[in-house]
């Protein structure tokens, strides 16, 4: 009853007080200070805050934020008690709320920042799941090529304890040859020819052991064709197609390439059909750079060994070694070239070979 109307003052933004009865509805004041304090104050036409009547209540409150002339504000509402818990006023602060600018630029930093490390850590994750399977990789690759270099040891010996044996019943074959003039007996053409075969098996066994030292020279493919044609079969020979042959010189190791298109050709003419023919296209796709293309019109390659053909003792033929296309692989990768297949089912296979100037590499 004793609280006078300029005993609760309203502390706008700038700091300055004014009377309450700038800011109350006269129902509010009555309510809160009595019917006495509520004649006595002028009340303004302006409604009443929520928070200001939450704070009449009892109850502390802070506004949202709200904007006046452009500028964000907030507020404060805080009920003042005597010591016998009635309210006798109302602490009202405002302020401006330019802080929140600061805030809303700092979220917006922290969001960037965040998605930023995201993308850092997605990043970092990838790379460290690609050495990771690239360590695999190679861990598996280096098992394998331990693997290779013990059976090529193990091949090499046996190769050469085979060479004697073999000679042996070369040298016998042709001694009971000549004592029964049995020239034109099939069994003693057989023989020979059946030695030759293991021979080539032994060369290849040999040369798949080996890493032979390059001996680089100028390539004329002329002679590289011809030398190709020489050590095919007569039969193949008559059905190889040669495309017109380029006029890039680059060195390269020429028995080397040559050993690694003859296995290619063999390869093609022992999948096609009989009387097929087999193409071997020569190009240079880039200078100092040649391409070769063994095409065959055979029966193709399954998809799911394509990927295997070049893995060494893998074959699909009954008596076959799987250590041609095995030793064309290693040969292409000693010349530093690259060699890709690729095949459709009843309609044939192309290999390609590409091969660049050893000279203008080194």
């Amino acid at each position: 009853a004793d609280l006078k109307p300029t005993d609760v003052n309203y502390i706008n933004a700038h700091g300055t007080s004014t009377p309450l009865n700038d800011k109350v509805e006269t129902l509010a004041i009555k309510k809160a200070f009595g019917e006495d304090v509520a004649r006595k104050l002028k009340i303004s036409s302006t409604a009443l805050h929520r928070e200001f009547k939450k704070a009449l209540s009892g109850l502390t409150v802070v506004s949202e934020i709200r904007k006046y002339a452009g500028e964000p504000f907030m507020s404060a509402y805080a009920p003042l008690k005597n010591i016998d818990g009635f309210l006798t006023a109302v602490l009202v602060i405002e302020a401006r709320a330019g802080f929140f600018n600061v805030l809303s630029s700092l979220k917006k930093r922290l969001l960037l920042f965040s998605f930023i490390n995201l993308v850092l850590i997605s990043l970092t994750a990838l790379f460290l799941f690609r050495m990771i399977q690239r360590s695999m990789h190679y861990q598996a690759e280096l098992k394998d090529q331990q693997h290779l270099v013990e059976l090529g040891t193990m091949a090499a010996s046996v190769a050469h304890e085979l060479r004697n044996p073999l000679g042996i019943i070369q040298g016998t074959n042709d001694v009971i040859k000549k004592k029964y003039h049995a020239e034109k007996d099939e069994i003693f053409n057989y023989i020979p020819d059946e030695i030759k075969r293991l021979n080539r098996l032994i060369d290849n066994f040999l040369t798949f052991s080996r890493s032979p030292q390059l001996s680089l020279e100028p390539l004329y493919m002329d002679q590289i064709t011809e030398h190709i044609l020489q050590s095919l079969p007569e039969e193949n020979r008559r059905h190889l197609i040669l495309s017109q042959l380029p006029d890039t010189k680059i060195q390269s190791d020429r028995q080397l390439l040559e050993q690694a298109l003859l296995n290619v050709l063999l390869n093609a003419f022992q999948a096609s059909r009989s009387g097929q023919a087999v193409a071997l296209n020569i190009s240079s796709p880039k200078k100092n750079r040649l391409r070769f293309e063994i095409i065959d019109h055979g029966t193709g390659i399954p998809k799911e060994v394509q990927a295997k053909i070049f893995t060494p003792f893998f074959t699909t033929k009954e008596q076959g070694t799987g250590l041609g296309l095995a030793i064309t692989k290693r040969i292409v990768d000693q010349l530093q070239g690259t060699i890709t297949v690729s095949s459709q089912k009843e309609k044939g296979t192309t290999l390609r070979i590409e091969i660049p100037d050893l000279n203008k590499k080194s």
